[in-house]
């Protein structure tokens, strides 16, 4: 998984752009993906600024690729809304597209059978 891009809702500054970047910003090492900047390391470097306060009114999300979804195995483009959100993507045992997450979801419910994605977090309006 690597960033894509990051969507702005409305006008925002340098500034805020730098800081939802590095909100998001993601490394691999010795094939355990992560954060490269903790919450504490934000907090110290923004502290209590306007800009900081950008993170509480969401006004921006990411767009990741997935290498290889796991069911149709293609690139994808997926949408994360935040950390926690990533995290339980970067943490869970099946990495899928929203279109095959939307599949599995509906053989879930009809068929009762289907591969395990609760982990991943995707909000229910996606559905």
């Amino acid at each position: 998984m690597y960033l894509k891009d990051i969507i702005f809702d409305k006008n925002v500054t340098r500034e805020e752009k730098i800081l939802a970047f590095e909100y998001f910003l993601t490394r691999k090492e010795n094939q355990i993906e992560g954060f490269t900047f903790t919450e504490k390391e934000i907090d110290e470097k923004y502290g209590n600024t306007t800009i900081k306060k950008l993170l509480s009114k969401r006004v921006f999300h990411a767009i990741f690729t997935i290498e290889n979804c796991d069911l149709c195995l293609k690139e994808n483009d997926i949408v994360i809304l935040n950390r926690e959100h990533l995290n339980n993507y970067l943490n869970s045992e099946y990495i899928l597209c929203h279109k095959c997450q939307y599949v599995n979801k509906q053989m879930q419910s009809v068929l009762g059978m289907g591969v395990n994605t609760s982990n991943l977090g995707l909000p229910q309006e996606f559905f």
